[in-house]
Order: C-alpha cells, then sequence, then structure tokens
C-alpha cells in the first residue's frame, strides 16, 4: 500500500548550497510509488514543520537530524524534538531514521548528539543502515529494527578509457577536517611519493585551506571551489585513481564514494565502513595506514569493471523503495 511520507529535513531546491544529493534522490526514489508530502517545501518552523503534518502523512522519515541543535533556534527545536517524536507514537506514526555517521563530523558538544541518536534508535520503527559496520554502533537488543541497505547509486556504472591521464591521484568533494586532506598532504611531503595530484572541492573554512595549501608543492593542483557534475565526470577520466583520505572516527559512508565508483575509477580508500565493505567484494582498495598508498599505487589489481557494474545497477536508487518496505 501506498505511503504518505513526510522526510526531515526538506530543502528547496533553490536553497540547497551547496546541493545535497542524497536528500533528493531519497525524494524522488520514494516518490515514484509513494508521495512525499512535503516534497519541496521550505520548512519555516523547523522541526516544528513536523506538527503540521500530523495527519497528511503516515510515515516520518529523518535523516541528518542528529546536529539538531547546531541549527538555527537550535536550543528550543533540541528541548522540543523528544515531546514531537512522543507525539508521533502517541498519533502511531511509523517513524523512520537512517544512522549516517559514527558521531557528528563537526567539532563541538557531543551530548546533544547523542541524546537524538538514543532518542531515535529507541524510538524509531525501521533504522536503516547503509553499512554492515554501523551494527556495532547500534545496541545489540535494536538490531531487529535494522535494515541494511548499501548506500545507493544514482547513475549506472561509466566506463572510461585509461587515455589522456593527467593525475595519479584525485581527491575531492566537501573539505573538511575529518576528511583528513591536511594529513594527507603533510604524509606526501615527508614521504619519497612523486604524483600528479588533484585536490578540488570547496573548503570548510579559508583557515583549513591556507592549512593545507601551505603544505603543496608544483606537484599538486590544489582548487578550493564546487564541482559540477560534468566537470567532475571529467576530472575522474583524467585520473588514474581516486583517493579518499578519511581519518575521522565518525565515518561510516560517503556519498563521495558512491559517486566515484560509478564513473568507473579505481578507488583507494580507509579500511573503514563502506569502503572495508567494497574491499571485501574486491570492488575498490583499501589501506590501514597512510604508508601503504604508496605499495597499492605501484601494483596491479585485479578489480572486475563488470562486477562494479553489477554491484551499482543491483544498488540504484530505483530499488531502494522496494527494499525499504519490502
Amino acid at each position: 500500500m501506498p505511503h504518505k511520507i513526510y522526510i526531515y529535513p526538506m530543502i528547496p531546491h533553490e536553497k540547497r548550497i551547496p546541493p545535497n544529493p542524497y536528500l533528493e534522490d531519497l525524494c524522488n526514489a520514494l516518490n515514484m510509488q509513494h508521495t512525499v508530502v512535503n516534497m519541496n517545501r521550505w520548512m519555516n518552523l523547523g522541526v516544528f514543520d513536523i506538527i503540521l503534518y500530523l495527519k497528511k502523512a503516515d510515515v516520518f522519515y529523518f535523516n541528518f537530524i542528529e546536529d539538531l541543535y547546531k541549527r538555527k533556534y537550535g536550543l528550543i527545536q533540541f528541548i522540543a524534538f523528544p515531546f514531537i517524536v512522543a507525539l508521533l507514537k502517541l498519533f502511531r506514526k511509523k517513524i523512520i531514521w537512517t544512522k549516517h555517521d559514527v558521531s557528528s563530523h563537526s567539532n563541538g558538544l557531543k551530548i546533544p548528539y547523542k541524546i537524538i541518536d538514543g532518542l531515535l534508535e529507541n524510538s524509531a520503527t525501521t533504522i536503516v543502515i547503509h553499512t554492515e559496520e554501523t551494527y556495532k554502533y547500534i545496541s545489540e537488543k535494536r538490531h531487529s529494527k535494522c535494515k541494511y541497505i548499501f548506500h545507493p547509486f544514482n547513475r549506472e556504472y561509466y566506463c572510461h578509457s585509461n587515455e589522456g591521464i593527467k593525475y595519479d591521484v584525485l581527491i575531492w568533494g566537501a573539505m573538511q577536517p575529518y576528511k583528513g586532506i591536511l594529513e594527507f598532504v603533510q604524509f606526501y611531503q615527508s614521504s619519497n611519493l612523486s604524483l600528479r595530484i588533484k585536490i578540488i572541492g570547496f573548503f570548510a573554512s579559508k583557515e583549513y585551506y591556507n592549512q593545507v595549501k601551505k603544505h603543496c608543492d608544483n606537484t599538486i593542483n590544489l582548487e578550493d571551489r564546487f564541482v559540477s557534475k560534468d566537470e567532475l565526470r571529467e576530472l575522474h577520466e583524467q585520473s588514474k585513481y581516486v583517493l579518499f583520505t578519511y581519518n575521522g572516527a565518525s565515518v561510516l559512508n560517503s556519498a563521495a564514494l558512491v559517486e566515484s565508483l560509478s564513473l568507473g575509477n579505481c578507488i583507494i580508500g580507509p579500511n573503514v565502513g563502506a569502503f572495508k565493505e567494497l574491499k571485501e567484494k574486491n570492488l575498490v582498495l583499501s589501506y590501514d595506514r597512510l604508508n601503504d598508498i604508496y605499495s597499492i599505487l605501484t601494483k596491479t589489481h585485479n578489480i572486475c569493471a563488470s562486477d562494479v557494474a553489477d554491484f551499482i545497477k543491483n544498488n540504484s536508487w530505483s530499488g531502494y523503495s522496494n527494499k525499504l518496505f519490502g
């Protein structure tokens, strides 16, 4: 039976700066078979907006809400949210929550994050997890609520040739401290590696950009800006490997990993979360220490493009709704 689904957060297209493709893909995927009742509508009231939809939706689906206290009027919203969850349960609404990461990526108070994390772990009807490793961070007695669905792909596998390679390594995405960019360039400068490296993405702050830039020599092409989808594909065609240097304890998933894998490149990432799962399926390469990267770059690897393409096809957004409600 089709559901009427309220998705939090909901940010209209014109206000998504930088854009969040995950939420847009989620809305579109669910709206194919169900109705997203607040599709592309601005939440002027924050979490209080949920009350307006109590009679309009039977499913309330939460993403990226653990840092609620950091948002506008965050303290008020944080205090109100447990009462809103209790109201949803009183009205017998289905509550779905995706646990994306272990903890907050940003610095700040950890207790409010843990309170909301714990509230949703206990109150959710269904807990969506995108990596099997997430089970370790959820109480065992709540495992029966969990539904494992690997982070969906929004495109088919794109196979490109290795002609016209300009870079040995591409590093891209939102450049935040937990991504480990600074630590990587520091390591690179102290190593004997000689690579053509492209680092591009929107940096969290000018200060962080300057810290990274200070350790870049003429073998590193560094840019602080957002990358369009067309340019991203071109950069992948020009690069031999795509490297992810995440070193934060909060990381389990990566939307950038999903994007790069579908663009046909050989991926290198830390041996955690989604990277670890894909390494075990022989779809990506992984390292335990930055020192391991050199040996990975100098070896021949046997990742099969057809295996990657099949995995992407079997884990697309088009099949997400059936997996979630099936």
